[in-house]
């Protein structure tokens, strides 16, 4: 665990050459953001579908906030039009964020949520199951 100057408790993370995440220094954190080839590392996926645009990324940090149990440390989103505008949801690994990219395709392609809101991203459940969400808290 690192503290930031404020005395927060502060995990960094990181990808190994096998995508694995690794705890690491907060520099080396840094060189995801700052240099060109920690950029392209961070990428699992960008795809241009049907007006929309699908990015997964890794972030790095736990935007779980420590509520979550496993850290969420990857994110996809859709940019684009109508109800999947600023679509977001997040994971822990990066198969499961390859995964994750794989059915935000899906929804762009159809164009809204329609019959599907979120899919299983493991081990959260469907929304009504009683099981905690990836981004939030409350039990649903």
């Amino acid at each position: 665990m690192r503290h930031d100057k404020t005395g927060i408790d502060m995990f960094y993370f990181n990808l190994d050459e096998n995508n694995n995440v690794v705890e690491c220094e907060q520099k080396d954190w840094c060189d995801l953001y700052e240099t060109k080839d920690g950029q392209e590392r961070r990428r699992v996926g960008w795809d241009e579908i049907n007006g929309f645009e699908v990015s997964t990324v890794f972030l790095g940090l736990d935007h779980g906030h420590g509520y979550t149990g496993r850290p969420l440390l990857f994110e996809t989103m859709i940019f684009g039009k109508g109800e999947l505008d600023n679509y977001q949801t997040r994971c822990s690994t990066w198969d499961e964020a390859v995964k994750m990219h794989q059915e935000a395709i899906e929804l762009a392609k159809q164009g809204h949520y329609y019959e599907q809101v979120i899919k299983d991203v493991e081990p959260y459940g469907k929304i009504g199951e009683g099981k905690y969400m990836p981004w939030s808290p409350e039990i649903l």
